[in-house]
């Protein structure tokens, strides 16, 4: 797959960067990014906003297109994807992000299925929008929120953490965004070509993968001890309980106890 040079829009102030792609999304091509200074509705995941302090981070979205099965690939479109495949698209941007704050030296993982921790503390928050066609995906819109510059936070968010405080110096919002997208086309690659070593990627850099902690089971309220010790192929989390037993958790059935 030849590299796509990104089309980059800036915004002072915007209601979502997700939005903008969502209203009128014929407009744009494929890895299209919009970018803003602010967002007065930045959303994250589980319908929560995502909050963000005016000029010290990078929220922005990444647009994703996809050619239809029935149609020839489209130079400007990735290859068909099915909807049951739309997990790679997280796998794909957590390790994308994962080695960007790797160059600057902040070991980072994933915690499932796409909010990336350094320790216990978060440092990125994504929302992936995916518009389906048939058994396939038509285009994906990745909103990524990355605390860059910010040091100060609301005592609202339980853990945030940002590169600034890690790497105690500030850092070029735009010129991070340039390398940041770059490492997630590195793993676009993926897209044309075999996922294994995608996957066992993904795996290897799960937090708390393998590793004994407490959780909640979201369906009941109880607490159990567990480890995490992969990912199905329906994406599910899969947690290994201290008697041995497997358990499947979807998206918003599990909580991790921090």
């Amino acid at each position: 797959m030849k590299n796509i040079n990104p089309s980059i829009t800036w915004y002072h102030t915007i209601d979502s960067t997700n939005n903008e792609f969502l209203r009128n999304p014929d407009d744009f091509d494929n890895m299209s990014v919009v970018a803003a200074d602010f967002q007065t509705a930045g959303r994250g995941q589980r319908g929560n906003v995502w909050q963000s302090a005016e000029g010290l981070n990078l929220t922005f979205s990444l647009f994703l297109r996809f050619s239809g099965a029935e149609e020839a690939v489209r130079e400007s479109s990735f290859s068909p994807l099915l909807a049951s495949n739309q997990f790679v698209i997280s796998e794909i941007v957590t390790l994308g992000i994962k080695d960007f704050l790797a160059i600057h030296g902040i070991d980072a993982k994933i915690k499932w299925p796409n909010d990336i921790y350094v320790r216990d503390k978060k440092i990125c928050g994504i929302l992936i929008e995916n518009k389906l066609k048939g058994n396939y995906l038509d285009f994906s819109i990745v909103g990524i929120g990355l605390n860059v510059n910010e040091t100060y936070f609301s005592a609202s968010l339980m853990n945030p953490v940002s590169m600034k405080i890690l790497a105690k110096k500030d850092f070029d919002r735009k010129e991070c965004l340039v390398e940041l997208l770059s490492c997630i086309q590195s793993h676009l690659r993926s897209l044309v070509s075999s996922s294994d070593n995608l996957k066992e990627s993904y795996l290897a850099s799960l937090y708390r993968f393998n590793e004994e902690y407490d959780y909640t089971d979201c369906s009941d309220g109880s607490s159990f001890r567990g480890k995490i010790i992969g990912v199905s192929e329906g994406a599910l989390l899969k947690v290994q309980l201290c008697d041995g037993t497997i358990k499947e958790f979807a998206f918003k059935e599990i909580n991790y106890i921090i």
